[in-house]
């Protein structure tokens, strides 16, 4: 028998120390491993495929019967001309036990189609068992009168979606596979080839498209046609610990979406400097972590959000990262946070902005379920300001805007908070995952408004801007489907 050589040991000893406490994102981890990860036992291609197809059927191949239509044109109607009292009263809304009259909308899945249809009206028992398959309920009740003493309506909307396989965890697993690409270290350790899209973006962003490009080619052929990206990721030290600032900046390619859509064109043009829109998310720490702003006047989307190998990274007002702060999305199990929500129109001159909205919102996952519940806590109050412009007569505006507007607004606003005997206005998520293969996502939302004009305001600016016409609907359509259709063809590569 040979002696041992204590001198080999040691120094093989050394070799897998060295080797255990390397940093895991050395392994050049590139966006083919993330996908895996979306679902167990790395099948996350083939599942990601079948949930693809099946939006594809829903998208193009989707069928209505009779009484769907009809009931779709009535509500319509119904809620252009603010009559709420017609719709509450329809024949298609039936009475229940609560004093609530409701109407159930449903889709499932046929052999050839998607089937949409309104078993409230024929008394159908339609089951809920394949993927993409739902049920929702819509009801109202009208209440004599409210804290306002105005007359309201109390309303919810109760839906049950067949996710099979799919919940939040997939999710969480995505976005952690995704964050973990492009972690500084990892994206060092990748050597992709050079990518001939968004040819605008150079240094840290150059690479991670490279990379994407890899298992995404014509998912980000797509994208580069229809899209024009200002900002994508920074690579960034703070006290000398590297993490990646995942900044986002894109606006529509308005000589494409003419060529390709020209509908979907003049609708995304009608919308130019009508609003604004902010979200932001933060922890209990006041920390923020993520950020989205939409500004119609450029058409752009920002998106804010800091990572460090597979962590979320809250940071700072000031925008300095919160190291301590960090989490892994899949390792949360409870977690509460609220989202901040400026809002501003621009309507024919007419100003209105609400800045710091909140919205309390409680995260928690378990064995058996995931819940998000969302609840609406705070309404600054509404600048309403331009009436004067210079644009039409003040006259006509003081007709068509009444002076009390102001007041209207704050009423409005005080009804959502206390809707419905002080419960509030919410929306609560919940997975039921106590079946892994057979997941559902019960979505209920619940909230109380006051029939004044500011409502009937808000409708009628929404028909006149942001209603889409049929042909931009098509063109809505097609262009996803295209989208959707890319990505199929880049996952069927990773089989």
């Amino acid at each position: 028998m040979k002696k041992i050589n204590h001198k080999q040991i040691a120094t093989l000893l050394f070799v897998f120390f060295l080797i255990s406490h390397m940093p895991s994102t050395l392994c050049a981890y590139d966006f083919t491993d993330a996908l895996k990860r979306v679902s167990p036992n790395n099948q996350g291609a083939n599942d990601g495929l079948v949930f693809l197809k099946k939006l594809r059927k829903i998208l193009v191949n989707h069928q209505s019967e009779p009484e769907v239509s009809e009931f779709l044109t009535f509500w319509y109607n119904s809620v252009q001309q603010f009559n709420f009292y017609q719709l509450y009263n329809s024949p298609f809304l039936k009475p229940l036990d609560n004093g609530y009259r409701a109407v159930i909308f449903q889709g499932y899945d046929q052999i050839n189609h998607f089937q949409l249809a309104l078993p409230s009206e024929t008394g159908e028992r339609i089951p809920i068992s394949q993927l993409g398959d739902f049920k929702t309920s819509f009801g109202l009740k009208q209440n004599k009168t409210c804290i306002t003493g105005d007359r309201s309506y109390s309303g919810y909307m109760d839906t049950k979606i067949a996710l099979k396989q799919f919940s939040y965890k997939n999710l969480s697993e995505m976005l952690e596979g995704l964050i973990t690409v492009i972690d500084p270290d990892n994206l060092d350790a990748l050597n992709p080839k050079e990518s001939p899209r968004f040819e605008e973006m150079n240094g840290f962003s150059r690479k991670a498209i490279n990379v994407f490009d890899q298992t995404y080619p014509r998912f980000q052929k797509f994208m580069d046609k229809y899209f024009i990206l200002h900002s994508a990721i920074e690579k960034k030290n703070h006290h000398f610990i590297p993490y990646t600032h995942f900044k986002l900046i894109v606006e529509f390619d308005l000589n494409n979406f003419q060529k390709d859509f020209p509908d979907l064109y003049y609708q995304l043009k009608r919308l130019e400097s009508l609003f604004q829109f902010k979200l932001s998310f933060r922890n209990n720490h006041g920390n923020h972590i993520m950020d989205m702003f939409i500004d119609s006047q450029d058409t752009f989307f920002y998106f804010d959000f800091y990572t460090q190998q597979g962590k979320v990274i809250p940071f700072s007002p000031e925008g300095n990262p919160i190291f301590e702060d960090a989490f892994y999305p899949t390792k949360v199990s409870d977690y509460d946070f609220h989202m901040n929500v400026d809002i501003f129109f621009n309507i024919y001159g007419i100003k209105f902005r609400t800045e710091n909205i909140k919205i309390n919102c409680d995260y928690q996952s378990r064995k058996n379920y995931g819940k998000v519940h969302f609840t609406l806590d705070e309404i600054p109050k509404t600048t309403v300001s331009g009436r004067a412009y210079h644009i039409v007569p003040t006259w006509f505006i003081d007709i068509m805007i009444p002076g009390n507007i102001d007041q209207l607004i704050d009423n409005f606003c005080k009804v959502l908070l206390s809707a419905n005997n002080s419960e509030g206005s919410y929306l609560n998520l919940l997975w039921d995952t106590k079946k892994t293969n057979n997941v559902f996502l019960n979505l209920h939302a619940s909230s109380e408004f006051i029939d004044n004009f500011f409502i009937l305001f808000g409708f009628q600016i929404w028909h006149e801007k942001f209603k889409m016409s049929d042909e931009a609907a098509v063109d809505l359509n097609k262009i996803n489907v295209r989208g959707i259709e890319a990505l199929i063809l880049d996952l069927s590569k990773q089989l």
